[in-house]
């Protein structure tokens, strides 16, 4: 069962605002596109929720999706959704989109693959149809062995494989489908392309959000105030909807800076002519 958690701030009253009342909780079961969602609404008093008719409209299942800015309002033994799979996924695709658009003229540009476990050895055949300058840093030293050794018989290809993440930091592009937790010095006009904020400082622009389009089929289970990439998400993770994950991104963005694949592909061509 999706799940959807929303939140509504109810206006304080003049005279009586009551603060030990509790706001009122909502339950309403909607279906599109063959998925049915629970969706659930809390009333938010005085920043507080009605924390024990929640947990009762819950029952058993207890993993919400909701704003994860909001999710410190939900009580102890309730779950808040935090898949990151889909995201991974399009932080692959823009990284490749971001590639494919380097030119010829760019192929000797530096670009690091930190894929600690493993999981995304299908991404080199892509780079290297693109750069001559690949270096993976993996804990599974043997699989991407394996998976290099395949790329020189089938394609002529070569790139390096490294367990130490030092080794990145030379690397004019860096994509990190999972989280960067240890420091790394990167040069400070490096990117880096990742599915989640760092959690560490890196000296160098990080981009951890990508654009993402709600099927029409699925736009009114959403919620407004849950983002569309957790929407999204939950639909990759927990619906099985997996096309959403072969969607290029229009944009990625941190904080305060956005950039398209063609815009972040022209500012790495150019640190090339720099050097």
């Amino acid at each position: 069962m999706l799940t959807l958690l929303s939140f509504e701030e109810e206006k304080k009253r003049k005279l009586l605002p009551f603060p030990l009342i509790k706001g009122n909780v909502t339950v309403a079961y909607e279906e599109a596109g063959g998925i049915t969602a629970r969706k659930i609404s809390c009333k938010v008093k005085n920043g507080r929720i009605n924390s024990d008719k929640l947990i009762k409209k819950l029952g058993k299942d207890r993993q919400v999706v909701c704003n994860p800015q909001r999710k410190k309002l939900l009580p102890p033994g309730v779950r808040s959704f935090s898949e990151r799979g889909l995201r991974e996924r399009l932080c692959g695709n823009f990284a490749v989109s971001v590639v494919q658009r380097l030119g010829e003229e760019n192929r000797d540009l530096k670009i690091g693959l930190f894929d600690p476990e493993g999981k995304n050895s299908d991404l080199p055949a892509f780079f290297l149809e693109c750069t001559r300058n690949l270096l993976v840093v993996t804990y599974e030293t043997e699989l991407y062995s394996q998976c290099a050794q395949w790329i020189l018989n089938e394609k002529g290809a070569l790139f390096s494989v490294s367990s130490d993440i030092g080794d990145l930091a030379d690397c004019a592009l860096i994509v990190a489908l999972e989280p960067i937790r240890e420091k790394i010095y990167p040069s400070e006009k490096s990117i880096i392309l990742t599915s989640e904020m760092p959690c560490v400082p890196l000296g160098c622009s990080s981009f951890w959000e990508y654009s993402v389009d709600v099927p029409e089929k699925y736009k009114k289970l959403c919620p407004k105030d849950i983002p569309e990439i957790i929407f999204c998400e939950a639909l990759y993770s927990k619906c099985g909807i997996y096309d959403l994950g072969s969607q290029i991104p229009l944009l990625c963005r941190n904080n305060s800076i956005s950039h398209t694949a063609l815009s972040l592909g022209k500012y790495l061509g150019n640190l090339v002519k720099v050097n």
